[in-house]
């Protein structure tokens, strides 16, 4: 008696890249989400970091290749919300990361939505 097993390597991998991408969208929209969430020091009571929206409506999502990513966002005043500045008037800006909290949910995004993908290939 014989038989063959064969592993459909090439759908695995496309349901994983599939997964990945969806895990990314998901950074994505979690990300833009913390921006407008009010759990930020801001200096007017009440209100959150966004003022006229050009650091929210600088996001971009770069795709490289299947499996790389590149999520920017463009704004002048970007990486001093995020990291926080100290001005040469003396005045600061306090540190805003609204990537942390996405970036530190995206393995197990990434994991459910692999999952899911995956009891889909018979």
């Amino acid at each position: 008696m014989n038989f063959r097993l064969d592993l459909n390597d090439k759908q695995i991998e496309g349901e994983l890249i599939d997964a990945f991408g969806s895990a990314n969208d998901l950074l994505g929209v979690e990300s833009q989400r913390q921006i407008t969430d009010p759990v930020w020091d801001w200096p007017q009571p009440g209100s959150d970091i966004v003022d006229l929206g050009q650091l929210r409506d600088s996001y971009e999502q770069r795709v490289i290749s299947p499996t790389e990513r590149e999520h920017s966002w463009n704004a002048r005043h970007a990486m001093a919300n995020h990291e926080g500045a100290r001005y040469a008037n003396g005045s600061t800006r306090p540190p805003r990361r609204w990537t942390e909290e996405p970036i530190k949910n995206f393995e197990k995004n990434f994991d459910a939505l692999a999952k899911l993908n995956l009891e889909r290939i018979k």
